[in-house]
């Protein structure tokens, strides 16, 4: 069936392995398969996903907070439903009560209205499930199904923005759906800084505020999982034990989603071993331990990207030194950058770089130690970038006036 949808797109390699798979598992009556995007990898997804006809949730909740903010996170896509009645611009996930909020008799009354009069509407458009509701009969759905996973992968691909959670026949969408709302925010040991905690608007958007200083206590804090970002995927699931692992699937079996080639590239899955014990009560928690090896694998590709900058620019001066001796001077340097404070990856590279230019003797001109270590408003990384224009401008004028 694939070979059909592969005549009129031009998927990549992954893209068609992808299609293949998500089609024997919308086509097995056993098994159900949902997918989520990652809104910030994409130009207005929701948009995008209205325009292939593909119904979707935001797994943010607007709540009178930024809806750039919902835009940009995690969007559920349940593939056996119909687009009619999805929540789009900010009025309508307010509208459609993604907001949360308690509605009135007369609001529901309504609402029940219009839902009936969208599975008309569904079942004129020749969707058997009339938007999801009713029974699929005789399979007759899944066709829906491939229909609107071929469009997700037609959007996705060569992005590392979809994640496909799979599970059995009774795998429901809304069970799905209230499933990775829970784990939009995990519990991280406090004063890490792995992934990112300190957005106080968008974690309200990712969970429920009153559940805010319940999940977080004393030694935690709440941070932000991008669970629908693959790159971010694969650094974390590695790193977790058998029940951490069913927390992260609850009521699905598995997931499927592919990184960017840097971090593995291909299609990679995580299952429950058999016999995984029950899911543990409470939001996915990360230990020290967890997030020691994601900083790990982390430093280990960021190591890898400077070298790679620094044979694009610095070939001639570290010509010297062979491939151990070469990874040995580029942390020995990356170590002394943070020294002083520095921290983004570009400048740690630009600080290496600049060690190499000068021999190794950056640090012995003077004044560049009190400078790094001055106080002010500029900090170690913009002080870095400083740094480099300047003994770049002075490296051209040198080469002019010669």
């Amino acid at each position: 069936m694939a070979s059909e949808h592969q005549e009129d797109i031009a998927l990549s390699s992954v893209g068609q392995k992808f299609l293949e798979i998500v089609e024997e598992i919308a086509t097995h009556p056993e098994r159900r398969i949902f997918a989520v995007m990652d809104g910030a990898q994409f130009d207005d997804l929701p948009a995008r996903l209205k325009q292939a006809g593909v119904s979707h949730r935001p797994l943010y909740r607007y709540a009178g907070g930024d809806y750039a903010i919902i835009l940009g996170g995690p969007w559920f896509i349940d593939p056996y439903l119909s687009l009619l009645g999805t929540p789009q611009s900010k009025a309508e996930v307010d509208d459609n009560g993604v907001s949360g909020e308690e509605l009135s008799a007369e609001e529901l009354e309504a609402r029940s209205a219009a839902l009936s009069a969208q599975m008309v509407d569904a079942l004129n458009a020749g969707d058997p499930t009339a938007g999801g509701v009713l029974p699929d009969a005789g399979g007759l759905g899944n066709s829906l199904a491939i229909r609107n996973l071929h469009e997700v992968l037609k959007i996705g691909d060569g992005k590392p923005g979809m994640v496909f959670w799979i599970g059995d026949k009774d795998l429901a969408g809304d069970v799905l759906y209230r499933h990775l709302r829970g784990i939009n925010r995990v519990r991280i040991p406090k004063r890490h800084d792995d992934l990112d905690g300190n957005n106080v608007q968008e974690l309200g958007a990712a969970g429920d505020d009153e559940a805010l200083a319940r999940d977080a206590g004393d030694r935690c804090e709440l941070a932000i999982f991008r669970h629908a970002d693959a790159n971010a995927l694969i650094q974390v699931l590695p790193t977790l034990d058998e029940h951490q692992i069913a927390r992260l699937l609850g009521p699905a079996d598995q997931i499927m989603f592919a990184p960017d080639e840097f971090w593995g590239g291909g299609i990679k899955r995580g299952r429950k071993a058999n016999g995984s014990p029950d899911a543990p009560k409470g939001p996915l928690t990360l230990s020290d331990d967890n997030l020691r090896i994601v900083s790990q694998m982390r430093d280990v590709k960021s190591h890898q990207r400077i070298s790679g900058y620094l044979d694009c620019t610095a070939h001639k001066q570290l010509d010297h030194l062979d491939a151990e001796s070469r990874d040995r001077w580029i942390a020995k340097h990356i170590t002394e950058a943070r020294s002083f404070g520095v921290r983004a990856e570009a400048d740690l590279g630009r600080w290496c770089y600049l060690q190499a230019i000068t021999n190794g003797r950056l640090t012995a001109q003077p004044g560049v130690i009190e400078y790094m270590r001055s106080a002010g408003l500029t900090d170690a990384d913009e002080k870095v970038r400083l740094l480099f224009r300047s003994i770049q401008a002075a490296a051209q004028t040198g080469g002019a006036a010669s």
